[in-house]
């Protein structure tokens, strides 16, 4: 059996489909396949849990990897509610992984919603992690009054897909 590598990133909960995390004031979501409602208000609450921590503000990062739907109608409207009323998120970045039309169209059309959402608080949607974050750690820093820095969050994010990929049931492809 092999050693387990120590994550900076607390886990809170781990399936096939998503991954919840923290990392200091940061919010985490992995979107691996089917965005499950159950997922959604669990984000809901981890996120307002780390903000009971962080009262000057919390950021959210959103991943969604390339074999991840677009999320079902009730999946949808669970995350724009939680966005509009999420008053101590202080900035947010989703990392919309792949390449090619699909990915792009993708994109095109969560970036749409996004502008339509009218969230409070400044969000946007990239092509790939690295952008997201050199984006989301100074918004971060500027508006929740932390120090976070962008290569630690970058390898927190390597350590946790790592351990996640190690720990995890398979997933279905």
């Amino acid at each position: 059996m092999a050693a387990r590598t120590p994550i900076d990133a607390d886990v809170t909960e781990a399936s096939a489909d998503h991954v919840l995390a923290t990392y200091k004031n940061l919010s985490i979501v992995i979107w691996r396949l089917n965005t499950q409602p159950n997922a959604c208000r669990a984000l809901h609450r981890q996120t307002n849990r780390l903000a009971d921590k962080f009262p000057d503000g919390v950021g959210l990062l959103t991943v969604v990897e390339r074999s991840a739907p677009m999320p079902s109608t009730e999946s949808r409207k669970l995350i724009a509610s939680f966005f509009a009323g999420s008053t101590r998120i202080k900035a947010s970045a989703v990392a919309m992984e792949g390449s090619g039309f699909r990915a792009s169209a993708v994109r095109s059309v969560v970036a749409g919603l996004t502008m339509m959402a009218k969230q409070p608080f400044p969000h946007k949607v990239f092509a790939t992690l690295a952008v997201g974050l050199h984006w989301l750690v100074p918004e971060l820093n500027a508006n929740a009054r932390c120090d976070l820095a962008e290569s630690d969050v970058q390898r927190m994010m390597k350590q946790l897909r790592q351990h996640v990929d190690a720990n995890s049931p398979a997933r279905a492809h």
